[in-house]
């Protein structure tokens, strides 16, 4: 069985007054955590989710951009994962969170959009908004913009 990823919303080529729009209206947090207690999981059979255990567990829809990130980590090409089925993907996603909370850092940030586990990175790196980017290129007078997959290109 096949993985159905999810995409966030995109913008393709549109005035840069509706994606700041978009993104100011945007739900985001980020957090870091131990990714020794972070999992993956299946819901709806196809579909991949987050448990984050902060006291309580909470659960987060994972979006495509998280996954690729996670498999990235330790230098698994995302465009495998077709060959996967979800469980052997489900027990990889798992095995790189537990090898991220046994290493050096044991930290990882991961930031969600509208619930959605949209990202996750080394507690090292440093997030650089698209409000931000988009702020510094206006100087430029940007025309459009494009977004997808978590990444502004002006």
């Amino acid at each position: 069985m096949s993985v159905d990823l999810i995409n966030g919303p995109r913008f393709n080529m549109v005035a840069p007054e509706m994606v700041v729009d978009y993104l100011k209206r945007l739900d985001k947090t980020i957090i870091t955590h131990n990714a020794s207690d972070l999992k993956i999981s299946a819901f709806d059979s196809n579909k991949l989710q987050l448990h984050v255990h902060q006291g309580s567990e909470k659960i987060y829809p994972v979006r495509k951009t998280f996954l690729h990130k996670l498999l990235k980590w330790y230098g698994i090409n995302h465009f495998y994962i077709k060959q996967y089925d979800i469980n052997t993907l489900i027990a990889i996603c798992n095995d790189h969170l537990k090898a991220i909370g046994n290493g050096y850092s044991k930290y990882a940030q991961i930031k969600f959009e509208n619930g959605e586990a949209v990202s996750i990175v080394s507690s090292n790196f440093t997030y650089i908004s698209d409000l931000e980017v988009i702020n510094l290129a206006e100087k430029y007078g940007i025309s459009t913009i494009s977004r997808e997959i978590g990444r502004a290109h002006v």
